[in-house]
């Protein structure tokens, strides 16, 4: 049960990594991340620079689609360590139960 449970933890853990890793980038490509959504830094950038701001859209628009990819990924990694607890609760909950009673 030990084993199973830190294998998901591990993957959810991995999956979380990824996401942070896409909100770094996103910094340096002087965008941000807020509620799962890449968007530009708030401020002033520099001179109105139209084809900047047009690398800096693409940019946004890869990392987007980076990002919604890994919470997609993440949420059914956390759905998957959330269910894999609850089974490994209900076992070793009717094991104990069968310890106490002598079955």
């Amino acid at each position: 049960v030990g084993a199973a449970l830190q294998a998901h933890a591990a993957d959810v853990a991995d999956s979380a990594h990824a996401v942070r890793q896409v909100a770094e980038r996103a910094a340096t490509a002087g965008l941000h991340v807020v509620d799962g959504e890449v968007l530009p830094a708030w401020g002033v950038t520099g001179l109105a620079d139209p084809s900047r701001d047009a690398g800096r859209e693409e940019a946004r628009i890869a990392l987007q689609r980076d990002l919604d990819v890994l919470l997609a990924q993440l949420g059914r990694r956390q759905s998957r360590l959330a269910r894999a607890t609850d089974a490994a609760t209900q076992s070793l909950a009717a094991y104990a139960h069968r310890l106490r009673v002598g079955g």
